[in-house]
């Protein structure tokens, strides 16, 4: 009788033996899974960045100008819970600047010497998409000989940068470099230099705050409420930020309930279509062996939008551009048995 207990209790304690091993091993499995897929996450974002930044490298020395790289990788990242490892693809982001230029402190002349931003898409194939960051405006206001034109060539210097102006005295034309007339605005910015230039008060307080870590008062030739005192033409797109920043807006309707960020770029929504096929075909040959074949494929289609506005257009109106990705693997095993 204590021989039947005893292999009943040996037989117990091994079946409860091989279940522990099934749960916990199961569990460390999967602990294991996850500690995996946050490794590749991060190799694959630090990878990400680092070739953004050899890409701008590479077009900047190429180039000899500045150069803005912004570059966007869709990676598989295999599941642990998938029976066939397939996972999700997941976009990994990186940009650079990089400035190769020996005329940095020149202003550009021609569109070309613009600076833009060069936008990379990789999935199993590449886009790349490149877009200007300033333009070129015009305004006339005068000789050299007025005091006041020079006050209003000191505006706009105020405004926009010294760098970006530049005054042909002879023909009285300021050359601006607006980087708000490019093609990727940003609005914060505009609605402050719009303000500045429209309220006079406004833009006394941000050049007394520009001139605070710089020279001493005495030592510019007006003071910043002579300077904002002039009046300057106000450009087109101070007029139009509601129309441009539309589509932030619900149903893209000017003055709406804002439902998204006021940015053009890359915008936040997503769209990823998912496609999943294994097929196992069997095909018995009459020299006597059976030959299996097991097609698998799977794909994710990444779709991001784009928005910009167009180079040269003064209307308000902007352009959405979609953007797809694939990536994807096709798996096909053969193998054959005799019967």
């Amino acid at each position: 009788m204590m021989n039947i207990i005893e292999q009943y209790n040996t037989s117990r304690k091994k079946a409860q033996s091989l279940v522990e091993t099934a749960i916990f091993g199961g569990v460390f499995l999967f602990i294991l899974g996850v500690l995996v897929s946050y490794g590749l996450k991060y190799n694959f974002q630090q990878r990400t960045s680092q070739h953004a930044f050899r890409k701008a490298l590479a077009s900047a020395s190429r180039d000899m100008r500045e150069a803005t790289y912004f570059l966007v990788r869709d990676k598989h990242i295999p599941s642990p819970s998938d029976p066939f490892g397939v996972g999700s693809a997941e976009g990994f982001s990186g940009s650079a600047i990089v400035v190769r230029n020996y005329r940095i402190d020149k202003t550009a002349d021609t569109k070309e010497e613009l600076p833009r931003i060069t936008m990379e898409f990789q999935g199993n194939d590449s886009r790349k998409e490149t877009f200007y960051l300033a333009a070129i405006r015009e305004e006339n206001v005068g000789s050299s000989g007025d005091e006041e034109v020079k006050k209003i060539v000191e505006k706009y210097k105020e405004i926009y940068g010294g760098s970006n102006i530049k005054w042909d005295e002879d023909s009285g034309v300021v050359t601006i470099i607006d980087p708000y007339s490019g093609e990727s605005i940003d609005y914060g910015s505009a609605v402050r230099i719009c303000r500045m230039i429209t309220d006079k008060d406004v833009c006394a307080q941000q050049c007394e705050e520009g001139r605070w870590s710089g020279e001493e008062g005495g030592a510019y030739e007006f003071s910043c409420e002579e300077v904002c005192a002039v009046s300057i033409n106000t450009p087109w797109y101070c007029d139009k930020l509601e129309e441009l920043f539309a589509f932030a807006n619900l149903g893209g309707i000017i003055g709406g309930e804002q439902i998204k960020p006021k940015a053009m770029g890359i915008q936040p929504e997503i769209a990823q279509v998912k496609e999943r096929n294994d097929t196992l075909t069997v095909n018995q040959q009459p020299q006597g062996k059976i030959i299996s074949k097991d097609d698998f494929n799977w794909s994710f289609t990444t779709t991001r939008e784009v928005i910009y506005h167009p180079y040269g257009d003064e209307s308000g109106s902007y352009t959405s551009k979609s953007i797809s990705t694939i990536k994807g693997r096709n798996d096909s095993n053969e193998w054959q048995t005799s019967y």
